[in-house]
C-alpha cells in the first residue's frame, strides 16, 4: 500500500471516529437521569432546541376530531317504505268498498282499522272512504311526490320537525280541498321518519383529513419544560425524553451506537470513493488532504461547542468556501454535503436546517472560486449574504407560511451572517496557505505583478530572460488549459522560472550583447555557471517567500536534464590523459518535475528557446510544429515526464497547443523593399 494511500485511510478513519465521538456526545452529553410520571423534578429544564410536543399535538388532535360533525348519508330504503305504506294504505281503501266486501255485512271502516299499515283516526278513514275515487287518487300522487321531495333533501333526527313544517306548506301550494290537506298531512306526519343515517367510513374519512392538517405544537428553544418543584406529567415526561434528559435503556442506547455507526460508515465509503474517483482527474496532495481533515474537524468541533444557538448562526459554510477557494469547489461541495448531514446528527437539525446549508454552502462554495481579484470580494459578499437571506426566507415562508417582522430580522441576521463568513475566509486565507502550503488564486494573481521585485529586477537587469519568460509563462499557461491542469500556477511558474539567472546575467545568450563570456571559460565552469542558475532561482524564491508550488516549479523545470552544449565540448576538448568526463557533471541535479504544471514550464522552456534559435527555419520541411514534437518527445524518452501527472493523451494536446501559439509567434514576415536612388 503506497503511503498516500495509508495517509488517506488513516485520516478517514479519525474522521469516522471523531464523528461517531461528536455525534454521541451531542445526543447523549446532557446529564440524565431517571424519573417517572408523578414524580418531583428534581431540578428545572429547560428546551436545548425547538423540539415536537407530542402529547399536547395528540391533545390538539383530539379536541378537533370531537369537534367535528357526525357525517350522515341518505337511506333510500326510508323512502321506499313510506311510499309503499301510502300506496298500501289506498289499495285497502279501494278494496274496502268493493261489493265482496259488503255482501259480507263486513263494515270498510273495520276492514281498515284492523289492516291499514297507518294508524290514523277514525274520522280520517271515513273522510277517505267518503272522497271519490278521483279524488283518492289526487290525494295518493300528491303524498308521494311530497315523501320525495323531503326524502331527497335528507332527514336527520334534528330536522324532523322542520320536515313536516315543510310538508304543510308543499300540501298548502296544491290544488287539493282542505280535507284533501288535513288528511294529507296527517298521513304524512305518521310515516315521516329520519332518513339520515350515520357514514362512519365518511366521519373517519373527515377526521383523518383535518388531522393531517394540523401544525404539531412545538417548544422553543430555551423554552421551560419543567420547573424544580412541580409534578411530572405525562406530557413534560415526554418532552423531557425528546429533549435526551431521560436515560434510556441499555438496549436503546446500543441501538442508537449502531444506527450512527452505519451512517457514518456510509457517509464516509462515499466520500472515499468520490475521492478514488478524483484521483483519477487531478491529484490531492497529502498538504491538502491534511488541510481537508483540518477543516472538517473544526467545523464538527464548533457545530458541537455552538449547537444549541438558532442554526443561521452557525458557521457552516467556512469549510466549504475555504475548500474550494484553496483545492476545488467539487470537493468543497462534497465535503458540505458531508458536514450538514453530520451536523444535522450533532444538532438534531430538521428538513429547514439541513436544505438551508445544502443550499447556502454549495452556493457559497461556487460563487467563492470567482474571487480571483481582492476587488470582487464585496460583490461576492454581497451575493452570498443575498443568497442566505432569500434561501431562509423561502423555508420559513414554505414551512411555517408566515410574513412578519420575524422573518425580516432572521433575513437580515443570515445576511450579515453570510458577509461575515467570507471575510472570516479571505482574511484567514494566509494562515491556510502558510499552515498547508498552498497556494490560492488571489496570491498567484499577486505575483503576475510586474511591479514585484523580481520581475523588476528581470526586467532590468536580465531583459532578454525576462522576454523569455513571458513567453514561457503563455505558452505553458495556454497548455494548461488545454489539458485541464491549473492556468494561472503554469503562468506564474513560467514567470519565475529563470530568476537563478539574476546571478550572471551576462552569461547567459539572451542576455549577451558583445563578447560570450563562455569563450574564455572552460566547459565545466560554463556548465556549472549554468546549472546553478536553478539552485540560485529556489534560493531567490524562499527569500522572496514565493509559494511553495512555484518553488517547485523553479526547482524542476529541467528536471535531471543534460547540458549538451558544454557536455559535448568538454568530450570534444578532452585531451590524452584527461580524466574522464562524467554525465553527471553536466546534469541538472532535478528534481524530474512531479506535477502537470512543472512539466508544462520545462517544454515551454526548451520549445520557446529552440524554436527562437532557429528562426527562421532554412529548411521546408523543418517545421515548427516538426521541431516542437521532436523536443517533447525526446523529453518523454529520456524520461523526464515520468515523474509528472501528463498523461499520454496530453502530449499530444500540448504538442497542438505549443505549435499554434509558436506560429503566431514566430510566423513569417514580409521584407520590405528600398527605393532605389536614380
Amino acid at each position: 500500500m503506497s503511503k498516500e494511500r495509508r495517509l488517506s485511510i488513516i485520516l478517514i478513519f479519525s474522521s469516522a471516529i471523531l464523528t461517531f465521538i461528536v455525534i454521541a456526545t451531542g445526543q447523549f452529553a446532557k446529564e440524565k437521569y431517571t424519573v417517572e410520571i408523578g414524580q418531583i423534578a428534581p431540578k428545572t429544564e429547560y428546551a436545548p432546541r425547538e423540539i415536537p410536543n407530542k402529547v399536547a399535538t395528540e391533545n390538539k388532535k383530539e379536541q378537533i376530531a370531537n369537534s367535528l360533525d357526525t357525517q350522515y348519508v341518505i337511506d333510500p330504503s326510508v323512502g321506499e317504505n313510506s311510499k309503499k305504506s301510502v300506496e298500501l294504505l289506498f289499495n285497502y281503501i279501494q278494496a274496502s268498498q268493493s261489493s265482496e266486501v259488503s255482501k259480507y255485512g263486513v263494515r270498510p271502516i273495520e276492514i281498515l282499522k284492523d289492516r291499514s299499515p297507518i294508524p290514523l283516526y277514525t274520522e280520517q278513514y271515513e273522510l277517505m272512504l267518503k272522497f271519490s275515487k278521483k279524488e283518492r287518487e289526487e290525494l295518493e300522487e300528491e303524498i308521494l311526490k311530497i315523501i320525495d321531495e323531503i326524502y331527497s333533501a335528507g332527514i336527520s333526527v334534528e330536522a324532523e320537525d322542520k320536515a313536516l313544517s315543510n310538508s304543510d306548506s308543499l300540501f298548502k301550494q296544491t290544488d287539493l280541498n282542505p280535507d284533501q290537506i288535513k288528511v294529507g298531512s296527517e298521513i304524512i306526519s305518521l310515516i315521516i321518519r329520519p332518513n339520515m343515517v350515520e357514514d362512519a367510513s365518511a366521519t373517519d374519512e373527515l377526521i383523518e383529513e383535518t388531522i393531517k392538517k394540523v401544525e404539531p405544537v412545538m417548544v422553543l428553544s430555551g423554552e421551560t419544560i419543567v420547573v424544580k418543584g412541580t409534578r411530572i406529567t405525562e406530557e413534560t415526561y415526554e418532552l423531557l425524553k425528546e429533549a435526551g434528559y431521560i436515560k434510556e435503556e441499555v438496549t436503546n442506547s446500543i441501538k442508537r451506537y449502531i444506527g450512527i455507526a452505519l451512517i457514518i460508515f456510509l457517509l464516509f465509503g462515499m466520500y472515499y470513493s468520490y475521492m478514488i474517483k478524483k484521483r483519477k482527474e487531478v491529484r490531492i496532495y497529502r498538504k491538502e488532504k491534511m488541510l481537508l481533515f483540518a477543516l472538517y474537524i473544526i467545523s464538527l468541533l464548533t457545530i458541537r461547542i455552538v449547537g444549541n444557538i438558532k442554526f443561521v448562526y452557525i458557521p457552516m459554510t467556512i469549510a466549504p468556501m475555504l475548500v474550494a477557494i484553496l483545492i476545488g469547489s467539487d470537493i468543497a461541495i462534497m465535503l458540505n454535503i458531508i458536514i450538514v448531514i453530520v451536523g444535522s446528527l450533532v444538532y438534531k437539525g430538521d428538513l429547514t436546517y439541513i436544505l438551508y446549508f445544502l443550499i447556502t454552502g454549495t452556493l457559497s462554495a461556487l460563487s467563492v472560486v470567482n474571487i480571483k481579484q481582492r476587488n470582487k470580494i464585496l460583490t461576492v459578499a454581497t451575493y452570498i449574504g443575498t443568497v442566505n437571506a432569500l434561501v431562509i426566507a423561502g423555508l420559513r415562508l414554505f414551512m411555517e407560511g408566515t410574513i412578519g417582522m420575524a422573518l425580516v430580522v432572521e433575513a437580515g441576521v443570515a445576511f450579515f451572517i453570510g458577509n461575515l463568513m467570507l471575510i472570516i475566509v479571505v482574511g484567514s486565507l494566509p494562515f491556510w496557505e502558510i499552515a498547508f502550503d498552498i497556494v490560492t488564486p488571489i496570491k498567484l494573481l499577486e505575483l503576475t505583478n510586474p511591479d514585484q521585485e523580481l520581475l523588476k529586477r528581470l526586467l532590468l537587469e536580465a531583459t532578454g530572460t525576462y522576454h523569455h519568460s513571458l513567453l514561457v509563462a503563455n505558452l505553458a499557461e495556454t497548455a494548461a488549459y488545454d489539458i485541464g491542469a491549473n492556468p494561472l500556477l503554469a503562468r506564474v511558474g513560467g514567470y519565475y522560472h529563470d530568476i537563478g539567472k539574476l546571478e550572471y546575467v551576462n552569461y547567459y545568450k539572451e542576455n549577451q550583447v558583445g563578447e560570450n563570456p563562455h569563450d574564455y571559460l572552460d566547459p565545466d565552469l560554463s556548465a556549472a555557471i549554468i546549472l546553478n542558475h536553478v539552485k540560485h532561482g529556489k534560493k531567490l524564491a524562499v527569500e522572496h517567500n514565493l509559494p511553495r508550488p512555484v518553488q517547485d516549479i523553479i526547482a524542476q523545470h529541467h528536471g535531471t536534464s543534460l547540458v549538451k552544449y558544454f557536455y559535448v565540448e568538454a568530450c570534444n576538448n578532452k585531451e590524452e590523459g584527461q580524466e574522464e568526463i562524467l554525465k553527471e557533471d553536466y546534469q541538472y541535479i532535478g528534481p524530474k518535475p512531479q506535477t502537470k504544471e512543472a512539466a508544462l514550464v520545462m517544454l515551454a522552456d526548451v520549445v520557446e528557446a529552440t524554436v527562437r534559435s532557429m528562426m527562421p527555419f532554412k529548411d521546408k520541411e523543418q517545421t515548427i510544429e516538426a521541431t516542437v514534437e521532436k523536443i517533447i518527445r525526446s523529453k518523454l524518452e529520456e524520461g523526464q515526464l515520468d515523474e509528472s501527472e501528463l498523461m499520454i493523451r496530453d502530449i499530444d494536446t500540448i504538442i497542438e497547443s505549443f505549435s499554434k501559439l509558436l506560429a503566431g509567434m514566430y510566423h513569417e514576415r514580409i521584407t520590405y523593399p528600398t527605393i532605389k536612388e536614380v
